[in-house]
């Protein structure tokens, strides 16, 4: 699997680039695949690029090439209604707070201690929640948890000898959670790089 963000690319050389939201790129029994996904905010509206579906974003010429290629685009719970209107019948469409919602609830199944599931259900709905999707009333923060970027924060997440991925998951996600409180947090610490907080 990889992966990029505000990648962009023109269609030919009389054109502008097209800038894509995320772009995913796998490889699996069937062979290669490309998803380029359209990340709407609450309220944003469908470009002209938008309204066929993205068809558009798969004439790119590094999507081009790919037999299995999608658009697929996200979209408040609030603007579901009206963007599947206008999309193509058969567009993929999910809202923020779908995806999030599943995210947390499969954070819940992981083959952890209750703790460390409760601990990572929270983060993924912080991330949301930050960003203006909260996830609903089922999945409220818990009281105890100030996410504040301090070394005692790391400390706690390195305590709990976690794999590698969810880790560092949960250390990238402080670092994004204290951005705003620069006196606490590593990234401005150590101007600009996390060279000067040890791992």
């Amino acid at each position: 699997m990889k992966w990029s963000y505000s990648w962009e690319q023109k269609r030919d050389l009389s054109r502008r680039p097209d800038i894509t939201d995320i772009v995913l790129r796998w490889e699996d029994e069937h062979g290669q695949a490309v998803l380029v996904i359209e990340a709407k905010r609450r309220g944003g509206k469908m470009s002209n690029k938008d309204i066929n579906g993205g068809a558009a974003y798969l004439q790119m010429p590094s999507v081009r090439p790919f037999k299995r290629k999608s658009v697929a685009f996200l979209v408040d719970d609030a603007d579901m209604k009206a963007a599947s209107a206008i999309l193509p019948m058969g567009t993929s469409i999910a809202s923020w707070q779908s995806v999030g919602r599943l995210q947390a609830h499969y954070a819940r199944q992981l083959r952890l201690p209750a703790s460390a599931r409760e601990l990572i259900c929270s983060y993924v709905v912080k991330h949301y929640a930050d960003v203006g999707f909260p996830l609903g009333a089922a999945w409220i923060l818990p009281t105890d948890q100030h996410f504040d970027g301090s070394r005692g924060r790391y400390d706690a997440i390195k305590s709990l000898g976690l794999d590698g991925s969810i880790e560092r998951f949960l250390l990238g996600s402080e670092v994004s959670f204290c951005g705003p409180e620069k006196d606490t947090c590593p990234i401005h610490r150590s101007n600009g790089s996390l060279a000067n907080h040890r791992s």
